[in-house]
């Protein structure tokens, strides 16, 4: 994933966000055998955790956070992208910007049933998940 965000970043972009959200899954077409090493090491170094990096001007950021299970929620990277704009609008750097929008994502994933024209939908928030605050850094 780092690497991911360095060659992006090289191609002009001032900085870049890699989800790692689908990390699992795409692991999951490797082979068996790889996949076994694979499991061992992500259980003792990252299991159940959700794992984004940011390259921001070659300052390397892993952020990780609570792996939600749950059904498959669309749209989240939409609203990834959307709060991390909201935040830096509010004039957080974008670090923080983007540790507070993914705490958002968080909970809308773990509120998606409850919200959306369709199971899985994360759509749009409503009360129960709180409004933005920008004196605290976060949602």
């Amino acid at each position: 994933m780092r690497e991911a965000a360095s060659k992006l970043r090289e191609l002009g972009a001032r900085a870049v966000l890699i989800k790692g959200g689908h990390l699992k899954q795409m692991s999951e077409a490797r082979s068996q055998k790889a996949e076994r090493r694979k499991q061992k090491a992500e259980k003792a170094s990252t299991a159940l955790q959700a794992i984004d990096v940011l390259d921001d001007g070659g300052r390397v950021t892993v952020f990780r956070g609570e792996w939600i299970d749950s059904p498959p929620v669309r749209g989240t990277g939409c609203m990834l992208s959307a709060a991390i704009a909201a935040c830096l609008s509010l004039g957080m750097d974008l670090q923080t910007a983007v540790s507070a929008a993914k705490r958002f994502i968080a909970d809308a994933i773990r509120y998606a049933p409850r919200f959306g024209p369709e199971p899985g939908d994360a759509g749009t928030r409503d009360d129960r998940t709180g409004g933005i605050d920008p004196r605290a850094g976060s949602f």
